[in-house]
């Protein structure tokens, strides 16, 4: 986990160096470095105080937000989806036996696909609703909040004792809730777009064309690095 974090972090820093130069790059370093600073520390005062780390990461994110000047970070979208989303969503992948996954596979799709939207719409209805804004940047909004992540769930299983095939379920949906997510809200900003032609017909090909591109693809680099 340790050399997976070291591994993201110095790609980051890589990658900051190609968009940003100069000073203007070491501020940037520097700000990674505090960063990973502080989930280390959090991580030993968490053994301390019996707070799961993601609540612990969740507090401190927030009292960040009150100092929005204490580290000046500019990751572009397109960094965070390529470079930093699939390494977590690879390292989720192996702690998750393909016999139980493929046993839950169709309540795991039904929780991931049918669950996720039905959060996003009803986060959406309600933003809507209570604050006013658009219909679709509700929805967007609601499709960014809707992929819920298991890790502190996961952890109280743990020290509660239940059942593995609960674990299982709830981690086989957090892996596909991002994908359902993701493609929400594309087609949520796209539709927003006010020199964009959109049709529930579009979205259910463009729907289809990414997941189904996107798992091709990912079956035929895993079986070609298996055979490697």
């Amino acid at each position: 986990m340790e050399l997976g974090l070291y591994t993201r972090a110095v790609l980051t820093m890589n990658v900051l160096a190609a968009e940003a130069g100069g000073s203007n790059f070491l501020e940037q370093e520097l700000s990674v470095v505090v960063l990973l600073a502080v989930a280390a520390a959090m991580a030993i005062i968490v053994k301390r105080i019996k707070v799961p780390y993601t609540v612990a990461l969740v507090l401190v994110g927030l009292a960040f937000a009150f100092f929005p000047n204490f580290v000046e970070l500019d990751f572009s979208p397109e960094l965070i989806l390529g470079l930093l989303i699939p390494p977590l969503l690879f390292e989720a992948t192996l702690h998750l036996p393909w016999p139980k996954l493929k046993a839950d596979l169709v309540p795991i799709l039904m929780f991931a696909i049918g669950g996720t939207m039905l959060g996003t719409f009803a986060v959406g209805w309600l933003v809507w609703w209570l604050v006013g804004v658009p219909w679709l940047a509700a929805v967007a909004f609601g499709a960014l909040v809707s992929a819920t992540d298991p890790v502190a769930v996961i952890a109280f299983f743990k020290s509660l004792g239940v059942t593995k095939r609960l674990s299982v379920l709830v981690e086989g949906e957090s892996l596909f809730n991002d994908a359902v997510a993701f493609v929400a809200f594309t087609l949520a900003v796209s539709a927003a777009a006010p020199d964009e032609s959109f049709g529930i017909g579009n979205a259910i090909g463009d729907f289809l064309i990414v997941g189904g591109g996107g798992l091709a693809v990912g079956i035929v680099l895993g079986w070609f690095v298996s055979q490697v």
